[in-house]
């Protein structure tokens, strides 16, 4: 199966419909608000891509389904529904990092607490990245957009202390700047997904795409090491390998080995991980990096990555 068919299908793609109600998890509590004074548990701010630092990334991930009969657009609106309802728990089946659902929301939207270390890996490792987890977690906001074609995450600023950090911050000092580093999600910017149907391939698919660059410096050093690109290709194709598990749409793409060589060399043109094709990018510019031709209809399908910003 070639990938450049569903690059740039002639036919395009079936649209969804609008479904009968807005994407919604319910709330287990009442919840804090943007409006909340900072400090207050459940307050964040949104890390735009616009206010990070270095270079811009994109990067796709996709995962076919098996040669099916096209779905109806209601089927497809249920199937986006059902994948953003079960988003924590899809993600965390087999994962270097977990997700779990949040009683807060940020304008509205529903909020995801990431945290490093998961069930994948080594024992040594997983033991690390779960002591890292511990220390620090990432927060996103979760949104519908386009009528439930797809969904997308905003990376925030956390603006509460936890226990620890409030220890830390009372020493003053490298521990207080320590703090502050990290509140923030370690990247700035939007990843959105989506459940989708290729009418030149006849298959079902499920792809993430994002655009991204390190919120700040210090992230930014620990970037140039390689090792949070890798990391990314790891979380991302984990994740839509479990999508696919859990809908039963696959599998009949072999599975491939992700190693760091094969993760790098994804900046040159599609590569294939755990069966999920994927490709990254890197640009001076956030217009360069969305005028990138093989990007141009991710893009497209993911209207979310470029909503309300000034790009």
């Amino acid at each position: 199966m070639s990938y450049a068919a569903f690059s740039q299908p002639a036919s395009g793609y079936q649209p969804f419909s609008r479904p009968a109600g807005p994407l919604h998890r319910p709330q287990a509590a009442p919840a804090a608000s943007t409006k909340a004074e900072a400090g207050q548990p459940g307050t964040f701010s949104e890390l735009k891509v616009t206010d990070g630092v270095g270079d811009y990334h994109i990067n796709h991930f996709v995962r076919f389904g098996k040669p099916l009969l096209a779905p109806s657009a209601t089927v497809l609106a249920g199937l986006n529904r059902h994948l953003y309802d079960r988003f924590a728990d899809i993600f965390s089946v087999a994962n270097p990092a977990t997700a779990k659902e949040s009683k807060y929301t940020f304008e509205g939207a529903d909020t995801i607490e990431f945290r490093i270390g998961g069930n994948v890996g080594s024992l040594i490792g997983k033991a690390l990245n779960a002591l890292g987890g511990l220390i620090h977690p990432d927060w996103v906001s979760l949104k519908p957009h386009g009528g439930g074609q797809s969904f997308y995450g905003s990376t925030l600023r956390r603006r509460w202390k936890s226990d620890i950090e409030i220890a830390l911050s009372a020493l003053g000092g490298e521990a207080a700047s320590a703090v502050e580093v990290n509140q923030d999600h370690f990247l700035a910017g939007r990843r959105s997904f989506c459940v989708g149907y290729s009418t030149t391939l006849q298959r079902y698919f499920f792809e993430t795409a994002a655009l991204e660059r390190s919120s700040r410096c210090e992230y930014y050093l620990a970037e140039k090491t390689g090792l949070l690109r890798e990391t990314i290709v790891d979380i991302w194709t984990h994740f839509i390998d479990n999508a696919g598990i859990a809908f039963g749409h696959w599998l009949d793409d072999a599975a491939s080995d992700c190693t760091p060589t094969k993760a790098a060399a994804g900046e040159q043109g599609y590569q294939i991980c755990r069966g999920v094709h994927f490709r990254t990018g890197q640009f001076a510019k956030p217009a360069a990096a969305l005028a990138a031709a093989w990007f141009q209809p991710v893009n497209q399908r993911h209207p979310g990555l470029t909503a309300g910003l000034s790009l």
